[in-house]
């Protein structure tokens, strides 16, 4: 069902019209209390013929009254038709006789004749006393004041300035910085690779050639092809000696000592048999020279899985983004209705990172716990709108306004630049007002003017009115006895449109 809304001064042709070209079946037709419609029955039941003609059920709805005892009266059968529904449609039949009750016809109460002029005119003191109620109740004055109206449109740079006042005169709007705080985290597999294991230990016999004793330091490297091993402590190797003293041609025996050596690498490959010759590094092996004097075991290795650089980069990138996105929903679920956030001002900064792990530690996973405080600058619509009115104060007409109605101001925020800012402490707008200017017209005014005025006389006041155009003007019921416009200002409906 179709809802329509009636206005005060709408009459039978307008209220038809409304629901010639619906569609639905039945509508629902609100008339207000006071409406022209209620001066005639005939109004309602014309309204429901028409409806009827295009098959459309109408149901009328009314506060008023008078406009539910109208509306009454024009549903309601006549007494007439209600005796043609219960007589029967052929001809010759009877009613049946009704069984006698035994009880006796009331009889009325006989009135004297003498006083049937004074009750007679009780009744039509009452009757017209009853009936000047009912249309005092419905006088009611519509008028609908049609004047000339100049599109207007002004664009003007403002700054929305945080934590100041509106002042046209610098054209600085009232801002006010916004702020939120988010915490989240995220977890990744790691991707970093290290060898881990044991290095492989032993003994070794280092032989000192020469005729001098020889002391090594912990850490001299002795080599086995190309298997590195390193003395794990300090050495002192005795000089070489004859086999016989006494004997000028006894050969020389090396002086030698053994020593705990460790492989300089971890893994198996470390792992030597005994009885492997070991050179130095640094000396010559007619000098110097050492062998392994039992197997050299206990070296392996594994790779595992560490934190690397590349994790902590890309884990914090990943979540950053998700963090500041989830900061900048939650700035904008702290905008209310009447506040509009200046689009670009958000600013997400990273105020706290917590790793589970750090670079180079032994782990499958590496997690990251960040906090994010999000700032947005926002300012209220009806500041700005009141601004721009005080701004475009100096190229309205005198007796002239900015109109209400069919209003429209779009803002554009012109961003970061060498001669605009956008932060979220301060931002340049470019804001433009597209309005008309009309007349300024007090619709309380003219109706305290047009009170208790004869039809006449408020028309020559609304005529009076300045920069009118035209005007139309109607008093409810359209009676000699009414035709004063009502002393109740709330009786009185004053519209003031533009061309």
């Amino acid at each position: 069902m179709t809802k329509i809304e009636l206005e005060i001064h709408e009459d039978v042709v307008s209220a038809i019209n409304k629901f010639l070209d619906i569609k639905d079946s039945g509508i629902e037709l609100e008339i207000p209390e006071g409406s022209v419609l209620f001066e005639n029955v005939v109004n309602i039941k014309l309204i429901k013929k028409e409806a009827e003609k295009k098959n459309i059920v109408v149901q009328f709805r009314t506060t008023d009254p008078v406009g539910e005892r109208i509306i009454a009266m024009a549903e309601d059968k006549t007494v007439q038709e209600t005796v043609a529904e219960l007589m029967p449609e052929k001809k010759g039949l009877s009613f049946p006789t009704l069984p006698s009750l035994g009880l006796s016809t009331p009889k009325l109460p006989r009135i004297p004749l003498g006083k049937l002029p004074f009750i007679l005119g009780v009744f039509l003191i009452l009757l017209g006393g009853s009936g000047y109620y009912a249309l005092n109740r419905m006088h009611r004055a519509a008028a609908k004041i049609i004047v000339n109206a100049q599109p207007l449109t002004r664009s003007i740079t403002v700054r929305v300035l945080d934590n100041t006042t509106t002042d046209a005169e610098t054209k600085i709007l009232r801002g006010t910085t916004l702020n939120v705080s988010v915490e989240d985290s995220l977890e990744i597999e790691t991707t970093g690779e290290k060898t881990v294991g044991e290095k492989a230990e032993g003994e070794a016999i280092v032989y000192n050639r020469t005729t001098t004793e020889k002391e090594f330091k912990k850490g001299t490297v002795l080599v086995y092809e190309d298997i590195k091993y390193e003395m794990k402590e300090d050495v002192t190797v005795p000089a070489s000696k004859p086999e016989d003293v006494n004997d000028p041609a006894s050969p020389m025996v090396a002086g030698e000592a053994i020593v705990e050596i460790e492989a300089v690498e971890i893994g198996d490959d470390s792992n030597t048999d005994g009885d492997k010759t070991l050179e130095f590094d640094d000396y010559e092996k007619t000098d110097y020279i050492a062998k392994t004097n039992d197997d050299i075991e206990g070296g392996k290795s594994e790779k595992v899985k560490i934190v690397s650089s590349q994790d902590i980069l890309d884990l914090e990138e990943q979540l950053t983004e998700k963090t500041k996105g989830a900061g900048r929903n939650e700035l904008n679920k702290k905008v209310s209705e009447k506040q509009t956030l200046v689009e670009g001002s958000q600013n997400a900064v990273v105020s706290e990172n917590t790793f589970s792990h750090e670079e180079g530690e032994e782990t499958d996973s590496v997690s990251l716990t960040q906090k994010v405080s999000v700032t947005g600058l926002i300012y209220y619509e009806e500041e700005l709108n009141n601004l721009m009115d005080k701004l475009s104060e100096d190229i309205i007409p005198d007796n002239y306004t900015l109109s209400e109605k069919e209003r429209t101001l779009s803002v554009e925020v012109l961003g970061e630049s060498t001669n605009s800012t956008l932060s979220s402490y301060e931002a340049d707008l470019q804001v433009t007002l597209k309005t008309y200017v009309v007349p300024k017209i007090d619709p309380e005014k003219v109706k305290a003017n047009m009170a208790g005025k004869t039809k006449e006389e408020a028309q020559e006041i609304l005529g009076s009115i300045r920069n009118v155009k035209t005007y139309e003007f109607r008093v409810m019921p359209d009676l000699p006895f009414f035709n004063k416009t009502p002393t109740d200002l709330g009786k009185i409906e004053v519209i003031v449109e533009r061309e």
